[in-house]
């Protein structure tokens, strides 16, 4: 499951979206392997994962899986301080 990710990465920098699109769809379907759901970032990976696919078939939900903004701001929490000081 992890080789799809990067690669949807590098085809939407590349601007090939239904490339990146399938990408991320193989992505999804490889990551229903319960070994690797077991894993912690796994379940970030997914929701990010279904939320960026929505995105890109313009079916957006309104507002972004629990999962993908916690493991956003637990990312950002680190550097939070030194944001607000303007380092």
């Amino acid at each position: 499951p992890r080789l799809f990710f990067p690669l949807f990465t590098l085809l939407r920098a590349l601007g090939r979206r239904k490339g990146a699109v399938a990408a991320l769809r193989q992505h999804l379907e490889n990551g229903q392997d319960p070994a690797w759901r077991s894993q912690p970032e796994a379940v970030t990976r997914l929701a990010l994962s279904q939320h960026l696919l929505a995105a890109l078939t313009d079916q957006s939900p309104p507002q972004a899986p629990p999962a993908y903004v916690e493991s956003l701001f637990d990312r950002y929490a680190p550097h939070f301080e030194s944001h607000l000081q303007g380092d």
